[in-house]
């Protein structure tokens, strides 16, 4: 009912926003079509069709959806780096190892966490931490939970601004559960 009602809303939001641009009396660009902008506005994420990648790992289901929001907002997707993989995922498993949670738990930057296993920070990087309970991801599959970890870092301006940042090239997505918990890390660098 949630998932029906949620697509409803959404419909009605887009089918709204046509009716004030078209009763705007504002111009519209050549070639815009109402119906795709509709089909934008209620596409994702309760459309997306979560079986079409039944064979991806959590993090490269993390790295997916990343790169589904990237799309969506005219970015070009990130491109993988093992180096910040590395480092994700060794931060993912101490905060699942311990039940720390936060960016310096282990009395270090994610920029020196990156130094450390080689990775120039010269060049620029930022990192996302997540945190789901098990009891919120437990009846989850593998693209649920990705998805609604993705969706989380969204909801958050300053995880959203991570993700969003056109200087941000390469992502290296990791995650352990722990501690009736599962973290997800997402490292960015750029080029």
């Amino acid at each position: 009912m949630t998932r029906v009602r949620n697509f409803t809303m959404e419909f009605v939001s887009a089918a709204a926003v046509l009716i004030i641009v078209a009763g705007s009396g504002h111009a519209v660009q050549a070639g815009w079509n109402p119906l795709k902008e509709v089909e934008r506005r209620i596409q994702p994420p309760e459309r997306i069709n979560r079986r079409s990648k039944p064979n991806l790992s959590l993090p490269e289901a993390i790295h997916y959806f990343t790169n589904i929001e990237r799309r969506r907002h005219g970015l070009p997707p990130f491109r993988r780096d093992q180096i910040l993989a590395s480092t994700a995922g060794g931060f993912a498993r101490y905060m699942a190892n311990t039940g720390r949670y936060g960016h310096n738990v282990d009395g270090r930057t994610p920029g020196q966490r990156l130094q450390a296993n080689g990775y120039s920070t010269r060049r620029g990087w930022a990192e996302n931490i997540d945190m789901l309970y098990q009891w919120q991801y437990q009846n989850l599959n593998v693209m649920q939970t990705a998805e609604l970890h993705v969706r989380r870092w969204m909801d958050s301006p300053g995880h959203r601004a991570n993700i969003l940042n056109s200087s941000h090239t390469y992502m290296g997505v990791g995650v352990c559960p722990g501690n009736g918990a599962g973290y997800a890390v997402q490292m960015f660098g750029t080029d």
